[in-house]
């Protein structure tokens, strides 16, 4: 193949790591939200549909299990992050086979929700190390755009799915969608299959060609240098804040994904096909807006002051629809709701990975981006669990007021992140000190 590699071509580069996030996108338009909603509209109670939306989203806080390893281990001949993404696709395609051979999902939903974890293992996988080539390959000015890109393209990715999966669901049923879902899956692979990190490096494991220079300089040995100079870079105010203020976010987002399909069917009267269409156009337009406005909103706010006005706007969304609780009736106030709150997610999503790639220190930016995200996804998972049972005890206006508060306190964490104090002190460590760490 003659196609340039990727730190010699910006266009391919970005295009690579947007179409990894789309293939991320797949498996959450299917299971958080089209089959969910599926779910709710054949009578699951909402306990079982919180645990199920809290078991896919659980193997996304295993990252930090995976860094490490890509850290330590990898087939450099192939490049430092490459072959861990094929991995990582691949095996999310596979568990979509397995998923597809499963008669009666509804009623074998212990079955389907251990194939469906199976998956999102894999994808995590390729999750970290995407999130890892960004760090490596796209130079820092740079990524603000590639942030974008990225989680436009998973939400876009996550809208076309949630649509598509939910025409299927009825078209096709169930077993055949899962199979399309994986097809469509592997074809992603194709990507990285065809380029090269860097120059001169095989693009098979059979095919001429050997590690860089540049790769071999950057990668770390010993489990020591990464402990210590991870420590070192996560004891810092601004790692611990970041990392606190993410779960919160992320306590939210965990919350509205269990309680829109609940609410929206069960308490508006809407049906799974509804909910399903008016989520992909609200998917749609905040995929639009981050790929477009959320490298500007960065460059006019800041890093943290992008953050924190998006969480602020979090918190007024969900008590400006407590408070049109009369209004519940007209399908238009779903709807608007429904649209502002992913518009308003994507932002907030974006700004806070941008925050965080700001605060990686170069030796361990790849373990440390994931320690980030393994805060953020803890945060889903809390917030998913957490939903049943206020929903037990609460009315749904109440819920709504109850869960604003926990954006303000994620906003109010975030005023004491100074990043260029954290990253004077990043750059004045001395790396030297830790065995086989490198130089900053």
């Amino acid at each position: 193949m003659n196609l340039p590699a990727l730190s010699e071509s910006r266009p391919l580069r970005l295009t690579t790591v947007t179409a990894m996030y789309v293939a991320q996108g797949i498996i959450i338009g299917l299971f958080v939200m089209a089959f969910p909603a599926y779910m709710a509209a054949h009578g699951v109670s909402p306990v079982v549909i919180g645990g199920f939306i809290a078991a896919s989203t659980l193997p996304w806080t295993f990252k930090l299990l995976y860094a490490p390893l890509m850290e330590r281990y990898t087939f450099l001949a192939m490049g430092r992050r490459r072959p861990w993404m094929l991995v990582g696709t691949v095996g999310g395609a596979l568990g979509y086979a397995a998923m597809a051979l499963v008669p009666d999902p509804l009623g074998q939903l212990g079955l389907l929700t251990a194939l469906m974890v199976g998956a999102s293992l894999f994808l995590a996988l390729q999750d970290i190390a995407t999130d890892a080539l960004t760090i490596d390959i796209i130079p820092l000015d740079e990524q603000g755009r590639a942030n974008g890109l990225m989680w436009g393209g998973k939400v876009l990715g996550g809208a076309a799915a949630a649509a598509a999966s939910t025409w299927l669901f009825g078209a096709v049923g169930l077993p055949a969608t899962f199979a399309i879902a994986g097809v469509a899956t592997l074809a992603f692979a194709g990507i990285p299959l065809l380029v090269r990190e860097r120059p001169g490096e095989r693009l098979l494991p059979w095919t001429a060609g050997a590690a860089s220079a540049e790769a071999q300089a950057i990668q770390l040995h010993g489990w020591g240098a990464i402990g210590r100079s991870l420590y070192r870079v996560m004891v810092l105010p601004g790692s611990l804040l970041t990392a606190f203020a993410g779960f919160l976010m992320c306590v939210n987002e965990g919350f509205f994904d269990v309680f829109r399909p609940i609410f929206t069917v069960q308490s508006l009267g809407w049906t799974d096909g509804a909910l399903s269409n008016t989520m992909a156009v609200a998917k749609l337009v905040g995929g639009v807006v981050g790929m477009v406005g959320g490298g500007l909103l960065v460059t006019w706010l800041g890093r943290t002051g992008a953050v924190r006005v998006a969480l602020i706007a979090l918190a007024a969304v969900g008590v400006a629809m407590g408070l049109a609780a009369p209004l519940w009736s007209s399908p238009l106030v779903g709807q608007a709701f429904l649209l502002v709150l992913a518009t308003v997610q994507t932002l907030a999503t974006i700004a806070f990975f941008v925050l965080c790639m700001a605060l990686c220190w170069k030796p361990v930016a790849a373990v440390q981006f994931a320690l980030f995200m393994v805060a953020y996804n803890v945060g889903l998972v809390a917030g998913s669990a957490l939903t049943g049972l206020l929903m037990e005890a609460l009315t749904d206006a109440q819920v709504l007021f109850t869960m604003a508060l926990v954006p303000v306190a994620a906003a109010l964490v975030m005023l004491r992140v100074d990043v260029a104090a954290h990253v004077v002190r990043v750059n004045a460590f001395d790396a030297s000190t830790a065995d086989d760490a490198l130089p900053v």
